[in-house]
C-alpha cells in the first residue's frame, strides 16, 4: 500500500527523527558559525592578495569560458586544486591531463603550462557569472544565493565538483518559500539532474506529504524519468492510486513529445556499403517524418515507468465511477469493493457473453489498458496474425485438417502479445476474442511465460486495440 501506515514505524516517529537531525546542539552551531566567519575573512584576504599577483602570472589558473564569448576568470591554482574538481588537481603537473576522462566540463584543446607558471582550462558551458560566484565560494566558503541564481549556482557546483556549494544552495532551496508543493517538482528535477542528493530526498519527503498538490503542478510533467520511477516506488505517497495513474499518463504524454523532438533532431544514420540507411527496409513499417524514422508512442514513453503504478491499490470507487460513466451500471449502490463490481459485471453481461452496456464498458476499459502497451507496429503485426488464426476457422468451428495450423498461429499470437502486456493479460485478452473451440485450446495450454520486450525503436502512434 501507500500512505503513512505503509512503511515501518509511525509517521510521528519519523518526523521527530528528522527534527532531531536538523536540530544540532547550540555549542556545535556556534563553533561552526565562528569557523565560517574565520574562513570567510581569511579567504577574502587571500583573494585580495591573489588579485595583486595575477599581473605577474604566478601560480594562476585561468578559466576560459567558451559559452560566454571566451571570457576569462582567474584564481590561485592552489585554492582551486584544494576546493574544486574533487581534489583531482592536487599535485598535478598538467591540469588538463588531471581532468581528462573524469566527466568534467572541459573542452578539447585546453592550454596548460603557460608562461610564468600560469595554466588555462577551457570550460564548455559555465558562464562568467557562474564561475565568478563559484570562485568567490572557493575563497570565502559562502555565496550570495537567491531565487534568481540558485539553480545556476547548483549547476556550477555540479560541473566544478563543489559539494560544499551544492550543500549551501540546497539548504537555501529547502526553505518553505523556495520548495513548496507547487514548486517541488521543479526543484526535484534540478536536484536529480545536478547531483544534489540531499535536496532530492527533501523533495521526495515533501511530495510524500503533499502528493496531490505536487503531481498537479506543471513541474510534474517535466520530471526526468528516473525521478518519476523513484517517486512511484515510494510507500508514503498520500494520494489515491487512480489519481496517481492518471498523472503518470499525463507525464507520459509530455515525455512522448520530448522523445519525438529528440528523434526529429537526431542526425540521419549514415548509409552502409550496401546503401542502407539503418532505418526500415523497403516494404516494412510505415515510413514517417524524418526520412522514415519512427515516432515514439505513449507505450514507449511509459516503458519502465508504468510498471511502478500499484494497480491493485486503485480505489474501487474510482473504478466504479469510471464504469458508471460508460453506462455499465445504472446504480452505484452496493458497489464499494472490487469483488462486488466484478460480480455485478459478470451477472449483467453473463460472463461478457451478452451484448449489453456492462460488456461494452468492461471491454472499453480493457482495450484501453492493453492498447496503452501496444504501438502501431506491434498492433499491425497482431492484426495480421489474427487473420492467420481466422483462416483456420469457419463459422466459429475449426476447419478440417487445420487444427495443427490453428494451434501454431495461436501460440505465435499469444507470444507476441505476452511480450508487450505480460502472459496473464495476453491470455485474458485472447480468451475474450475467442470462439468456444479456440477458448478450449487456450485453456488447455500453459499461460505464456516470456520476458517483456524493451521499448521498440520503431514504435509509431498508439494502436487502437
Amino acid at each position: 500500500g501507500r500512505g503513512p501506515t505503509a512503511s515501518t514505524g509511525p509517521l510521528t516517529a519519523s518526523a521527530e527523527g528528522a527534527t532531531e537531525r536538523m536540530a544540532a546542539p547550540d555549542a556545535m552551531q556556534a563553533a561552526r558559525a565562528e569557523e565560517a566567519l574565520r574562513l570567510s575573512s581569511d579567504m577574502a584576504k587571500a583573494r585580495e592578495e591573489e588579485l595583486k599577483l595575477q599581473g605577474k602570472g604566478e601560480h594562476v589558473l585561468t578559466f576560459t569560458l567558451a559559452a560566454d564569448g571566451n571570457a576569462q576568470v582567474s584564481a590561485l591554482r592552489a585554492i582551486v586544486a584544494a576546493r574544486a574538481f574533487d581534489g583531482k588537481l592536487l599535485g598535478a603537473e598538467n591540469v588538463s591531463d588531471a581532468l581528462a576522462g573524469e566527466g568534467v566540463d572541459v573542452a578539447v584543446g585546453e592550454v596548460d603550462g603557460a608562461a610564468g607558471g600560469a595554466a588555462e582550462l577551457v570550460l564548455r558551458t559555465i558562464s562568467q557569472q557562474q564561475m565568478t560566484s563559484a570562485i568567490t565560494y572557493m575563497y570565502t566558503g559562502d555565496a550570495a544565493v537567491d531565487k534568481s541564481n540558485a539553480f545556476e549556482l547548483l549547476e556550477a557546483a555540479h560541473k566544478l565538483q563543489l559539494p560544499g556549494l551544492t550543500a549551501l544552495v540546497s539548504s537555501f532551496l529547502m526553505s518553505a518559500d523556495e520548495c513548496s508543493p507547487s514548486s517541488v517538482c521543479n526543484v526535484l528535477s534540478n536536484a536529480q539532474q545536478l547531483g544534489a542528493a540531499d535536496l532530492a530526498q527533501h523533495c521526495y519527503a515533501l511530495i510524500d506529504r503533499e502528493t496531490k498538490a505536487a503531481i498537479e503542478s506543471v513541474g510534474f510533467e517535466d520530471l526526468p524519468r528516473e525521478a518519476v520511477v523513484q517517486l512511484l516506488q515510494r510507500d508514503r505517497l498520500t494520494i489515491d492510486e487512480c489519481d496517481l495513474f492518471l498523472a503518470v499518463i499525463r507525464w507520459g504524454q509530455k515525455e512522448k513529445k520530448r522523445l519525438e523532438a529528440a528523434a526529429a533532431a537526431a542526425p540521419a544514420p549514415e548509409p552502409d556499403a550496401a546503401g542502407n540507411d539503418g532505418g526500415e527496409t523497403a516494404g516494412e513499417g510505415g515510413g514517417g517524418a524524418g526520412g522514415g524514422a519512427a515516432r515514439p508512442d505513449l507505450a514507449t514513453a511509459l516503458a519502465g515507468v508504468i510498471e511502478s503504478v500499484r494497480f491493485p491499490l486503485i480505489s474501487p470507487e474510482k473504478l466504479r465511477d469510471r464504469l458508471c460513466s460508460l453506462n455499465a451500471f445504472h446504480s452505484r449502490r452496493g458497489l464499494s469493493t472490487i469483488p462486488a463490481i466484478s460480480s455485478r459485471l459478470y451477472r449483467l453481461s453473463s460472463g461478457l457473453r451478452r451484448e449489453v452496456p456492462a460488456t461494452h464498458a468492461f471491454q472499453a476499459l480493457w482495450n484501453e489498458h492493453i492498447g496503452q502497451r501496444l504501438n502501431e507496429t506491434v498492433g499491425e503485426k497482431l492484426d495480421t496474425m489474427a487473420d492467420s488464426i481466422n483462416e483456420n476457422l469457419d463459422g466459429g468451428e475449426i476447419k478440417d485438417g487445420c487444427g495443427e495450423a490453428l494451434e501454431k498461429s495461436l501460440a505465435e499470437y499469444e507470444d507476441v502479445l505476452a511480450r508487450r502486456v505480460g502472459g496473464t493479460a495476453a491470455r485474458l485478452d485472447t480468451l475474450q476474442k475467442a470462439f468456444p473451440c479456440v477458448a478450449t485450446i487456450l485453456r488447455a495450454r500453459a499461460i505464456p511465460d516470456v520476458p517483456l520486450d524493451p521499448p521498440d525503436e520503431e514504435d509509431h502512434e498508439g494502436h487502437d486495440h
